[in-house]
């Protein structure tokens, strides 16, 4: 058919799922891994999601000159558009088709454009957090004498790992600012105490 005489499809994709909105349920539910009663398509591949779905369209009586069928992609380029959007509207599910630590990170509000973490040590973060107080120390001066210090302000400096949250070290500073020394000090005491 020539170009000129294809019809328009825009919004095809979104008025067959309001026509028949048990294709919709099962192939977001075969998407999001879902299990239940009303989830009878296995989990699968976005490809074999695609044949699911064209399977479906197929039982609802939709022929060769219908959407999807009458396009060169059979709806797949739609289909892949709609699960994107089920993963933006469904993030925690989503996440599961990448893994259970994606799932626990996406439960924990990680951002999606954070690199999905499987393992400890993967990626490590600095922090800086300020205490606004004020403390004095007591300490005695080489000649004997008793000398007491105000401190303005403490920064406690930590390495945390991202995929754990555990702290792998940390490192109190008494200055009103840290410095490059406090950072190195933070990462290479716990280092060295490891050994």
């Amino acid at each position: 058919m020539p170009q000129h005489q294809r019809p328009k499809l825009n919004g095809a994709f979104n008025k067959l799922l309001e026509q028949y909105p048990e294709i919709e349920e099962k192939i977001t539910s075969a998407y999001l891994r879902r299990k239940g009663k009303s989830s009878t398509m296995p989990t699968i591949l976005t490809d074999g999601i695609h044949r699911s779905f064209l399977s479906l369209c197929e039982k609802n009586g939709l022929g060769i000159h219908d959407y999807p069928f009458n396009t060169n992609d059979k709806g797949y380029r739609s289909l892949y558009r709609f699960f994107k959007k089920i993963e933006n509207n469904y993030f925690s599910e989503g996440a599961k088709r990448y893994g259970r630590e994606a799932a626990r990170q996406a439960r924990m509000g990680t951002p999606t454009h954070e690199l999905i973490l499987k393992r400890p040590f993967q990626r490590v973060q600095f922090d800086g957090h300020k205490i606004d107080a004020m403390f004095t120390i007591t300490f005695k001066t080489p000649e004997g004498d008793l000398f007491t210090e105000v401190v303005e302000r403490v920064w406690l400096l930590v390495i945390v790992d991202v995929a754990t949250r555990a702290i792998l070290g940390h490192h109190l500073c008494v200055n009103k600012e840290y410095n490059k020394d406090d950072v190195l000090h933070c990462i290479l005491v716990k280092m060295l105490i490891r050994r």
